[in-house]
């Protein structure tokens, strides 16, 4: 008997979501330097002895601000997920995360990240979203894409969505919503 698959999932079984990296495909900065400075004639950026600044300079998330509007989960935020996360997380179950709408919530609020990233207290694993606090949700810190050095915003792996297959990169906009979200205390409404 053959096994007829919907086309979508034949484009996503093809085109594949991204394997897992510490490399941050598209970080929302307005550069593409390091964030060594290389400071000497040497070419490289290296601990090696040489004069170079080896300090990290946190990214630039200025653009992070929260809105003037209440923001809707099911109105506004599940439909960023739909568009732009569960084709990865919901249909190729990646991350045991399933972002569709009236499931999100439950995924991510309060439920600890898989990576093991430390959250605030420094000893439990960061949550998904932490209501209220952008900075101690997990989900924040891979949309914002600053990266594993980031002091404020590092993270481990890939910032998300990926740029693989359609994906397309959260607007800052569309970031700032999910941020408003957290800020105003991440409701299921």
């Amino acid at each position: 008997m053959r096994l007829l698959l919907p086309p979508l999932l034949l484009l996503l079984l093809f085109v594949g979501c991204v394997s897992i990296t510490d490399e941050s495909p598209y970080a929302l900065r307005d550069d593409d330097d390091s964030s060594v400075a290389d400071d000497d004639d040497s070419g490289d950026d290296d601990d090696s002895g040489d004069d170079d600044d080896d300090s990290v300079t946190p990214c630039d998330t200025s653009w992070l601000e929260e809105g003037p509007d209440p923001v809707s989960l099911a109105l506004q935020v599940e439909p960023l997920f739909g568009s732009n996360c569960a084709p990865c997380h919901t249909f190729q179950e990646l991350g045991d995360l399933e972002l569709n709408a009236g499931f999100s919530h439950d995924e991510l609020v309060g439920v600890p990240n898989l990576l093991g990233y430390l959250g605030s207290d420094g000893a439990t694993p960061m949550p998904r979203v932490t209501p209220g606090d952008p900075q101690d949700s997990y989900l924040m810190h891979k949309l914002v894409g600053c990266g594993a050095d980031d002091p404020l915003w590092g993270h481990y792996q890939s910032t998300m969505p990926p740029p693989v297959g359609e994906t397309v990169p959260l607007t800052r906009e569309e970031i700032n919503v999910i941020y408003t979200w957290i800020l105003q205390g991440a409701e299921d409404n």
